[in-house]
């Protein structure tokens, strides 16, 4: 008889939970410092993914080499791109890049035209924005020595941080509604997941990479995104490396009239 296949192991919890730590400490300085390519800014998160793919590419063969009962399983590299992919977006897109401006742009972009001041700012509370102008100034701007005000961004980030839990619990309600019908009744293929379940398959006996990876035709269209990209990257650095343009703003070639002006770009 068949022994049913184990399950995540403490190991893949510890690593999923260090690379969350590590993404959540380098996502602001990436996405607003440095304003880099988000780590997690779209629908598919490119920080769980170089972790699977350092841990399929780099560690697993490593471990066939030298330990090959240690190979990571799929049921491992599963759940550490689930739980990277679902946490990453929290430092991010998924929540506090809108919620800090939020709660911060409407003391800072108040002027005389809009009335803001008037109409919106008497209306604030201290759980709804960081307590004073100095603060959502200094979010802007700066301040001396780079030090954050915390005692005014107390009641909003503790407001904020529970509306955000009760999102994402009614999201993880939704999902156990819905598993049933998408899953076993409709047979969802959820596209999204199709990449990351070939690279986590196990390899085949005497191989370190498995059939995914060792097909040529996956590396040939890989490598196109992986060198435009690229070299954008190195001319973002250094100015003399010729750009590939991505994006063309057809909008311009459009009457600067209503309503073509709002299919302009900027």
């Amino acid at each position: 008889m068949s022994q049913p296949p184990r399950g995540a192991s403490v190991r893949a919890v510890v690593i999923a939970l260090a690379c969350v730590g590590v993404f959540a400490w380098i996502t602001p300085y990436n996405d607003y410092d440095l304003q880099n390519t988000y780590i997690a800014g779209n629908l598919f998160p490119i920080g769980a993914m170089v972790a699977l793919l350092v841990l399929v590419g780099l560690v697993n063969p490593l471990l066939h080499r030298v330990a090959p009962r240690s190979v990571f399983r799929p049921a491992e590299l599963g759940l550490v791109w689930c739980v990277i992919a679902i946490a990453s977006g929290i430092p991010a897109a998924g929540l506090w890049r809108y919620c800090i401006p939020a709660a911060t742009s409407l003391r800072y972009y108040a002027t005389a035209e809009n009335h803001w001041n008037d109409l919106l700012t008497p209306r604030l509370t201290p759980f709804r924005a960081p307590a004073g102008e100095a603060a959502s100034q200094q979010f802007y701007e700066g301040s001396a020595g780079g030090a954050i005000p915390w005692h005014a961004w107390r009641a909003p980030l503790v407001m904020w941080g529970i509306a955000a839990a009760l999102v994402f619990y009614a999201c993880a309600c939704l999902t156990v509604l819905l598993r049933r019908q998408w899953v076993e009744r409709e047979r969802f293929s959820f596209p999204l997941t199709q990449l990351p379940m070939e690279l986590a398959a196990a390899a085949e006996e005497g191989h370190a990479l498995n059939r995914f990876l060792r097909t040529p035709t996956v590396w040939a269209g890989a490598a196109i995104p992986l060198l435009v990209h690229g070299v954008n990257g190195l001319h973002l650095y250094f100015p003399g490396v010729p750009r590939v343009d991505l994006h063309h703003d057809v909008g311009q070639y459009l009457p600067n009239t209503f309503p073509w002006w709002s299919i302009r770009w900027g």
